[in-house]
C-alpha cells in the first residue's frame, strides 16, 4: 500500500541534512511544524541512525531555548553533552 507523505522529498532531504548537521528532532518539528514522531518516521524512512536523546548538541540547544551556546557551556559546568 503506497502511503502519501507529508513532505517533498526534497524537503525530506533537508530534514535529514539538518538532522546530520546536528539539529535535534524537537527543533526540526518545530521548524516544520510537525510532531516529533514525524520527523522520526522521515529519518527512519532514510535510514538514518539516530542520536541518543543525552546527545543532543548544545548548538541545536541553545537555538531552541534562545541561548547563547557558550552560555549553555557555563550553565552544565563546561561539559560539552555531545561528547558523553
Amino acid at each position: 500500500m503506497y502511503t502519501k507523505h507529508k513532505y517533498s522529498d526534497e524537503v525530506e532531504q533537508e530534514i535529514v541534512a539538518q538532522y546530520l548537521a546536528g539539529e535535534s528532532t524537537v527543533v526540526l518539528g518545530r521548524t516544520y511544524g510537525s510532531p516529533r514522531r514525524t520527523i522520526n518516521s522521515i529519518l527512519a524512512r532514510h535510514g538514518v541512525e539516530r542520536r541518543k536523546a543525552d546527545s543532543f548538541p548544545l548548538r541545536s540547544n541553545a537555538r531552541l531555548y534562545g541561548t547563547d551556546p557558550n552560555e549553555l557551556r557555563a550553565m552544565v559546568g563546561g561539559v560539552c553533552l555531545s561528547a558523553r
